[in-house]
């Protein structure tokens, strides 16, 4: 495994931390889908339903919600966090990306009862994430983005 020094703003560096205790850069994103025993709901991974997913996203804050619409109108397109942050506007690019992916995944866990998230990811060479929405979450959350803008 290759390490990297990087810069890190300090409000950050907890949810960094916390995101990249949480990864094990070992195992494919196959083997994530393995462990977590299979798919459940077709279309759907790591156990995560629609009702969980719809769930989620509702209870998402705003920029997390624009991080799962970007991912949800790009179903089964593999996606970088640099990507990701330049989709959402994100103030310190990828940092900011990796610390709301961090925080999502303790929610994940403390609230939704879920050790990973509702998509699939890998690392690419040089240990950036790379993020592939499967097409069950992506109809769940564009399902409830049509809801919330009927209100």
């Amino acid at each position: 495994m290759a390490y990297v020094l990087m810069a890190v703003p300090a409000e950050l560096v907890p949810a960094v931390t916390a995101f990249l205790e949480g990864q094990n850069s070992g195992r494919s994103s196959s083997d994530h889908s393995a462990a977590s025993g299979g798919e459940g709901e077709e279309g759907f991974v790591h156990g995560w339903n629609r009702d969980l997913v719809q769930r989620a996203y509702r209870e998402s804050a705003d920029q997390m919600r624009r991080l799962l619409r970007f991912l949800g109108d790009q179903p089964n397109v593999e996606v970088s966090s640099y990507e990701l942050a330049d989709a959402i506007g994100a103030r310190f690019g990828w940092n900011t990306v990796a610390g709301m992916l961090g925080a999502f995944g303790r929610r994940s866990v403390n609230r939704y009862g879920r050790d990973e998230p509702m998509w699939e990811y890998r690392f690419d060479g040089d240990g950036r994430i790379l993020i592939t929405m499967p097409n069950g979450p992506a109809e769940a959350i564009q399902s409830a983005v049509e809801a919330s803008e009927k209100f």
